[in-house]
């Protein structure tokens, strides 16, 4: 059984070990790679038998950080039919904490957080997880987002935990 590991710096340098368990002499470093960099520390998303990688240049497999180089990266992107508007909410957040990514599975949905670039910026990417068809949410005061008993749940910035796509009035 062959398991691995990664270590992704705050600069894009992800560094991957494999073998059948650390310590065993089958254990080493497989390669070192080069993404753009990620949006924090919750830029992680289990994609099937991959992992997603929210990057400033888009959300980015990690199977194919292993076989391109960090240019050709982003044509290879989850994002790529919205990078225009990825780019725009990554430099009107440059430097800007509370980037997330989450899968809510039951609804086959993926939800970027996008941080606020100002006190009345209420926007995240939303994207159907099946199709790859992204779209966005306007209007939900959301820090975070978190997915709990097949329902969605958001903190708000005045510290309430609401429930998203419970009705009408989320």
């Amino acid at each position: 059984l062959l398991a691995a590991c990664l270590f992704i710096t705050s600069e894009g340098e992800v560094a991957v070990f494999t073998g059948s368990y650390p310590g065993d002499t089958t254990w080493g470093l497989q390669g070192v790679y080069q993404i753009s960099k990620p949006l924090g520390p919750r830029c992680l998303m289990k994609a099937g038998g991959d992992l997603a990688i929210m990057t400033e240049d888009g959300i980015v497999p990690m199977s194919k950080v292993e076989t391109l180089d960090q240019i050709a990266l982003q044509n290879a992107a989850i994002t790529l039919p919205i990078a225009p508007a990825w780019r725009d909410a990554v430099l009107a957040r440059t430097g800007v904490k509370g980037w997330q990514i989450v899968l809510w599975p039951l609804q086959s949905m993926a939800i970027i957080n996008l941080p606020k670039a100002n006190s009345v910026d209420r926007t995240q990417f939303i994207a159907n997880a099946r199709t790859g068809a992204w779209g966005r949410y306007l209007g939900w005061d959301a820090n975070c987002f978190a997915v709990f008993n097949n329902n969605l749940y958001f903190g708000t910035s005045d510290g309430r935990v609401m429930q998203g796509e419970a009705g009408g009035q989320d």
